[in-house]
Parts: C-alpha cells; structure tokens; sequence
C-alpha cells in the first residue's frame, strides 16, 4: 500500500470537497424537483376537491328534482341494483 504523502492526501481531499459538493449540488436538485412536485399535486387535489363539490352539488339538485317531480305527479321512483334511477311498481320493490 502506497504511502500517505502530501501530495496524495491533498488529492484525497480535493476529490472529497468535490463528491461532497456534487452531491450537495444533486440533492439540492432533487428537492427542487419534489418541491414542484409536491406543488403540482396540491394543485391537483384542489381541483379535485373543487370538482368532487361541484359534482356533488349538482347531483343533490337532481336528486331533489327527481324526487319533487315523482312526488308532485303520485310516482314511485326508485333505484335498481345497478344503479339506475327510474319509476318503479310494487312488485319490483323488495324487503
């Protein structure tokens, strides 16, 4: 094993300031990229939080709507087990 000299101990620690610099230099990167990151997903779930209240809203009024008009002409509507909202009759409504 070669020796401790001078010079090889400078050039030791020149290439250590400089891997210590370039993976300052990298993580300083990466936490710009999350940091954009991260922004832009806020911005996602604010607009998917604002969609969902839109959504929600609209479909309480044309639950309300539905149900004002079956009641204001006498009819039974319903829902069927896959999802469709319709007028229903007695034998199709069960326990």
């Amino acid at each position: 094993m070669p020796a401790n000299t001078p010079t090889r101990v400078a050039s030791l620690i020149r290439l250590y300031r400089r891997l210590e610099r370039d993976t300052l230099t990298h993580l300083r990167q990466h936490s710009a990229e999350q940091a954009a990151r991260i922004d832009e997903l806020e911005a996602q779930v604010q607009r998917l939080q604002r969609d969902l209240g839109n959504a929600e809203m609209a479909a309480e009024m044309w639950h309300q709507v539905a149900f004002d008009a079956a009641a204001d002409h006498d009819v039974p509507i319903g829902v069927t087990r896959d999802g469709q909202v319709g007028i229903v009759t007695a034998s199709e409504v069960t326990a």
